[in-house]
């Protein structure tokens, strides 16, 4: 996730990072797909919740660590929402997967777009910043 100011205390609905870019995930003459599976890689192991907001273009991002609070014309460009609330406990790190996640995505490009934004009082370690992948069944 890029843009996360490490050492902050993130508060329930502040985003996390900056926009965040997933590259190539449709096909460059069809731009659709339906996202199978997303995952959020917890290196800093809190188990808490995030969620993950996902837009068909990139969008003006949330701020780092302030109150997330998309305009109108970003929410135009929203497609569906991740939480990533069930983790799994691998001791030193935890590890959340949304199987069968059912969204259909539409793109303006082979690329998807998203915001985290925290659901509860995240603070990150500078060695453990947040990774998120998603696998995406193209049309």
């Amino acid at each position: 996730i890029p843009g996360i100011a490490t050492g902050a205390a993130y508060a329930d609905g502040e985003a996390i990072g900056t926009l965040i870019q997933f590259p190539n995930v449709f096909r460059p003459n069809k731009f659709s797909g339906l996202l199978h599976t997303a995952i959020y890689f917890d290196l800093d192991d809190e188990g808490l919740q995030v969620d993950l907001h996902l837009f068909s273009r990139e969008v003006t991002s949330g701020t780092d660590n302030a109150a997330y609070a998309p305009t109108d014309a970003v929410v135009r460009a929203y497609l569906g929402t991740v939480s990533f609330s069930s983790f799994y406990n691998l001791g030193a790190n935890q590890v959340s997967v949304v199987s069968n996640a059912g969204i259909a995505l539409v793109s303006e490009s082979t690329s998807v777009f998203a915001q985290a934004v925290a659901r509860g009082a995240l603070n990150i370690a500078a060695d453990n910043v947040p990774e998120m992948a998603i696998i995406v069944l193209p049309d």
